[in-house]
């Protein structure tokens, strides 16, 4: 239960970072290119959501499993924001900024609603009816809008000390580390669970 308690804000203050991070970087362009840039960013990302709902994470959950497709959003966001912060050194690798945080959303986006919040949602199940019926709640309620404020609350302090907008992705890279250092620790753990479980559900049964 600590382990959920670590993966949902981790997760959480990940996303609010590299979102935030776009959304300043794209606030130096005039309101014609925004509206051009963001039609066409949540255009692509709703056909990605879709063709990856229905043609991939079925299959990912189905032979990878609930841990290790949880391991698949910070991987891919890690190494992303990774690009992101080292492009700094090298002129964006000759794509500028904001096509680069684009990338690091685009993948948070289609990567979040269709693999990330089911794994997580599955991990419940083997827990106990009572805890998991208080725990839910809990984590949904309480503790992902509280890790909100906190992400918020990192990005006022990075305005305030006037921190470099890629370094922002330090951030992203910080709680990815974490978030999969958790799973990794999770993983033996929810094993057993999930094995427990199945031995009570045949002792039932029989």
């Amino acid at each position: 239960v600590r382990l959920l308690l670590l993966v949902v804000p981790l997760t959480v203050v990940t996303y609010v970072t590299v979102d935030y991070q776009m959304k300043w970087i794209a606030s130096s362009k005039s309101e014609v290119e925004l509206a051009l840039f963001f039609g066409s960013f949540f255009g692509w990302v709703g056909v990605a959501q879709v063709v990856f709902q229905f043609g991939i994470a079925q299959r990912l959950l189905m032979r990878f499993g609930i841990i290790n497709c949880l391991m698949i959003v910070p991987l891919m966001l890690g190494a992303a924001s990774i690009a992101l912060y080292t492009g700094s050194f090298f002129e964006f690798y000759g794509m500028g900024i904001l096509a680069l945080s684009a990338g690091v959303n685009f993948l948070r986006m289609t990567l979040s609603e269709t693999l990330d919040l089911p794994s997580r949602e599955l991990l419940f199940l083997p827990l106990p009816s009572r805890v998991r019926q208080r725990l839910q709640p809990l984590l949904s309620g309480a503790w992902a809008p509280a890790a909100q404020g906190i992400g918020a609350a990192i990005m006022l302090l990075a305005l305030q000390f006037d921190v470099a907008v890629e370094s922002l992705s330090l951030v992203a890279l910080f709680c990815t580390c974490g978030l999969l250092l958790a799973l990794v620790r999770l993983r033996p753990r929810y094993r057993q669970t999930l094995a427990d479980t199945l031995g009570e559900t045949e002792l039932d049964a029989t």
